[in-house]
């Protein structure tokens, strides 16, 4: 199931992917429990593929909860610790480059000089 879910990250086909990877970290939270490093892993991919949907709070807030039990369990300098932090800080300043750059119809908006 978990090598499906990635293919179909991979073609782009999210809502699959999703579907599958909500599945997996389900069974792997109730079989496994919360804090098991496959488990971690599971949350962090469903965060990176609804962020692929552009859901970015559900993204965000997955990626936090990941951080969250993964520092506690392996400290924060443990590489995929260091590598979610590092998703969901530039995520974070993507969504406020976006949210500067368009007005709430989602038109660009371009920020010009201005000459005195």
């Amino acid at each position: 199931m978990v090598q499906l879910a990635s293919t179909y990250r991979f073609q782009g086909r999210w809502r699959e992917a999703e579907e599958l990877q909500v599945n997996v970290m389900e069974v792997r939270s109730k079989l496994l429990g919360e804090e098991h490093s496959d488990t971690l892993t599971a949350m962090a991919n469903l965060a990176h593929t609804l962020r692929s949907l552009g859901q970015n709070i559900q993204a965000m807030e997955m990626m936090g909860n990941s951080i969250r039990v993964s520092s506690k369990v392996l400290g924060y300098s443990h590489p995929d610790v260091v590598q979610r932090i590092q998703s969901v800080t530039s995520w974070a300043e993507e969504c406020r480059t976006d949210s500067s750059t368009h007005n709430d119809d989602g038109d660009t908006i371009l920020e010009s000089e201005s000459s005195d």
